[in-house]
């Protein structure tokens, strides 16, 4: 029989625990990994609810201005038969009020469908008529316009603010 003088070596008795020695250096090395993973995971989300606050708002103002361009279409098509002077219910002459803080308690506001949907109408003033063909009948050369800025301010259900601004023309 061959004898292995080395063999003894190799038992188990040996070996002294450097298997489980290394066994909690890889556990440690796998609950860091989770830990950080679990981390970014974390902060990947607050990021993402940021961004769909955010468009939240967004939505809301654009929605706030397409019903104050429906309520100009439908009450001040022409000359405006308001007087934007008096600057009340949402309607003002221009940059009698500034409208950009976040906070509109303190002016009078017209609200679209939804409670989050906010805006005011300024009268920014008369102008002639841009363009227009006699010949193709698209207007007269003494036909005027009336320029309104409409300014919507849309919050989400969460609290961040956005504003949108458009111009608004109506051809007497």
């Amino acid at each position: 029989m061959i004898n292995f003088p080395n063999r003894r070596h190799l038992t188990p008795a040996r070996q002294r625990g450097a298997s489980l020695l290394v066994g909690l250096i890889m556990l440690l090395v796998m609950t860091m990994v989770g830990i950080t993973a679990m981390r970014l995971s974390n902060s990947q989300l607050l990021v993402t609810n940021s961004f769909q606050n955010e468009q939240e708002a967004f939505v809301a103002a654009e929605n706030s201005l397409r019903a104050g361009e429906h309520d100009l279409a439908i009450n001040f098509a022409g000359a405006p038969a308001f007087n934007f002077a008096n600057g009340g219910d949402g309607y003002y002459h221009a940059d009698s009020v500034s409208f950009y803080s976040p906070d509109w308690s303190g002016i009078s506001y017209q609200s679209g469908d939804d409670a989050h949907e906010q805006y005011v109408i300024e009268y920014i003033g008369p102008a002639p008529a841009a363009g227009g063909s006699m010949a193709l009948g698209a207007g007269s050369a003494t036909s005027m316009q009336f320029v309104y800025r409409i300014t919507g301010r849309g919050s989400s259900s969460k609290g961040s603010v956005r504003f949108a601004q458009s111009i608004y023309s109506s051809i007497e």
